[in-house]
């Protein structure tokens, strides 16, 4: 158990819930990491609807899991990446000014979107 809170759980969830908005930008089929971050929302949204004490955080968070129906394995997953974030939050003195700089950032553009701002490059002639 954690001695001292770093952050409150409901403050601590909406934070995430801003960081985790998008995808990774990457050049292949995004589905399952939108299917996983539609997830993460969900639980976090039922932590932050029961806005838990911190020493009740985790005991919320797997019971908010499991209350939406969720299968147990992604759920377990996502559970399982919230509360290493949390454990993060309290353990590294970086974390959390991190966490709170990215939530505050604009969502980042996808990749393609980024290359149709600049000019494409000449194709290079191969030898």
């Amino acid at each position: 158990m954690l001695d001292q809170p770093a952050i409150d759980p409901t403050e601590f969830c909406l934070l995430l819930k801003q960081v985790d908005r998008q995808p990774p930008r990457l050049s292949r089929n995004l589905e399952p990491d939108l299917l996983g971050i539609e997830l993460k929302q969900r639980i976090l949204d039922a932590v932050i609807a029961a806005a838990p004490a911190a020493a009740d955080f985790e005991r919320v968070l797997l019971e908010s899991a499991a209350s939406l129906g969720i299968p147990d394995g992604p759920a377990r997953g996502v559970c399982s990446d919230v509360l290493l974030e949390w454990r993060m939050a309290h353990a590294s003195p970086q974390f959390l000014p991190w966490l709170r700089e990215e939530a505050a950032r604009e969502p980042r553009k996808r990749r393609r979107e980024d290359r149709e701002d600049r000019p494409v490059p000449p194709p290079q002639a191969v030898e």
